[in-house]
């Protein structure tokens, strides 16, 4: 469904939006105290962080054919480091109020799951600003039109901007690292 609509609205409209859903989310789990609340939280995080198909999409269409290898193993190394720092960061910042006595009676003791998920939203919002400042449309606007046409226009379209590819791979770097951080509190 994002694909669907990154095709025909563009695809930095449709990463906004996901970062929107997927900076929300984790606050709405954090602040959870029923089951049906976290699940609600996890489904609608679940509906939002599909953009990671559009994120592939938007670096495919940005670097050259010759470094697309080099550009999606930057992906890979981003996705990994996120599997190493994610859950070590939601392991250490889960129930802070255990961990360190001081917070006893605040906020953090009521809700255990708060500071780590506020941690990940916070990664989404430093994407979701990168992303706002920082990140051109990679499909014009003729392309867009081809493709509400019905015609296909995969890959008749490439900026190949090097900003372009940093910013993208750091704000890849961020979701993944919020995406599996994420499960581990769940």
């Amino acid at each position: 469904w994002w694909g669907w609509l990154a095709d025909r609205v563009g695809r930095r409209p449709v990463l906004l939006v996901g970062l929107c859903g997927s900076a929300a989310a984790p606050f709405l789990l954090g602040f959870s105290t029923t089951m049906p609340m976290a699940y609600t939280a996890r489904a609608l995080d679940g509906f939002f962080c599909g953009n990671i198909g559009v994120t592939k999409s938007y670096l495919g269409e940005i670097v050259e054919p010759e470094n697309e290898a080099f550009g999606f193993s930057v992906l890979a190394v981003c996705y990994s480091v996120g599997l190493i720092i994610g859950p070590t960061l939601g392991g250490y910042l889960a129930d802070p109020a255990q961990t360190w006595p001081a917070l006893q009676g605040t906020v953090l003791d009521t809700y255990p799951y708060l500071l780590p998920n506020a941690a990940y939203g916070s990664c989404a919002w430093v994407a979701l600003a990168l992303g706002t400042f920082c990140l051109p449309e990679s499909m014009p606007p003729s392309a867009r039109r081809r493709n509400r046409l019905g015609k296909r226009s995969a890959g008749e379209y490439s900026l190949r901007r090097n900003t372009q590819f940093v910013i993208s791979a750091c704000m890849y770097w961020l979701l993944t690292t919020y995406y599996t951080a994420y499960q581990q509190d769940f």
